[in-house]
C-alpha cells in the first residue's frame, strides 16, 4: 500500500523512507568477558551456549507491547497474539495509554516526558545522544539511523566480535521498490546463529494480516 501511495503521489521515494522495521541484538568483544571467563566452565560442543561464546552475539527479545506515537501518546500493554492472551478465558492482560495534555502535537512538536521517553529509548539502543532524535519524522534524522544500523548490521555480522553500544538492527530484509520483502542471501536468510528463517509464513490460525 506504501508503495501505491509513493506512485499515486509522484514523489520518487522508497517504501522504507516512510515504514522501516528494526530488531535488537548485543555484540560483545572480548574485553568484555575477559573478567569472568576464569569463573565460567567450557561450554557444551554443538550447544547455543558454544555458539554464543564463540560469536559473542545473541539477539535481544523484546517481550514488552509499547507504542510510541508523535512524542503525544504512549500504550503500554501486556496482551500476546496468543489463545492464552486473547481468548479471555486465561491469562489476565492490562493496557494503559497516557498522553499529557500540556504536550500535544496540535500545539508543536511535543517536548514532555513521553518525549523525553523515546528519546532516552533511543539513546540506550543507538549509542548515545544524537540531536537529530529530536526531530523523528525528519529525512536526517531517519538518514542517521538507518545509517547507524547498518554499520551495526555489519559489526554484527563479522566473524570478529568487536564491542558495540549500539543494540538497533535493521531487520534483515530486503524490501523493493514496490514493497515485496524477501530475504538476504544465506545464511543471513536466517536469524543469525539460528536456523529460524527471516521470512514468516501464514499460520492457519491467526489472520492473514499476521505472520510468525
Amino acid at each position: 500500500r506504501i508503495a501505491i501511495a509513493i506512485e499515486k503521489a509522484g514523489c520518487g521515494t522508497h517504501p522504507s523512507d516512510h515504514l522501516s522495521f528494526y530488531c535488537l541484538g548485543k555484540r560483545e568483544g572480548l574485553e568484555d568477558i575477559e573478567p569472568v571467563l576464569k569463573n565460567l566452565g567450557d561450554p557444551a560442543p554443538f550447544t547455543g551456549a558454544e555458539i554464543t561464546r564463540e560469536s559473542l552475539r545473541h539477539p535481544i527479545y523484546v517481550h514488552s507491547k509499547l507504542m510510541i506515537v508523535d512524542d503525544d501518546y504512549v500504550v503500554i500493554g501486556s496482551a500476546n497474539i496468543n489463545q492464552r492472551s486473547l481468548a479471555g478465558e486465561r491469562d489476565t492482560e492490562i493496557c494503559i495509554g497516557a498522553f499529557q495534555p500540556k504536550h500535544s502535537i496540535a500545539d508543536g512538536p511535543p517536548r514532555g516526558a513521553i518525549h523525553t521517553f523515546r528519546m532516552a529509548l533511543w539513546s540506550a539502543h543507538l549509542g548515545g545522544y544524537n540531536p537529530e532524535f529530536e526531530n523523528p519524522n525528519s529525512a536526517e534524522c531517519l538518514g542517521y539511523v538507518k545509517s547507524v544500523t547498518e554499520d551495526f548490521w555489519e559489526l554484527y555480522t563479522a566473524d570478529e566480535p568487536r564491542h558495540s553500544d549500539v543494540h538497533l538492527l535493521p531487520y534483515p530484509l530486503y524490501v523493493s521498490e514496490t514493497g515485496d520483502l524477501s530475504p538476504k542471501e544465506a545464511p543471513w536468510d536466517c536469524f543469525p546463529d539460528t536456523i529460524a528463517p527471516v521470512v514468516g509464513a501464514k499460520s492457519g490460525m491467526l489472520p492473514a494480516k499476521l505472520t510468525t
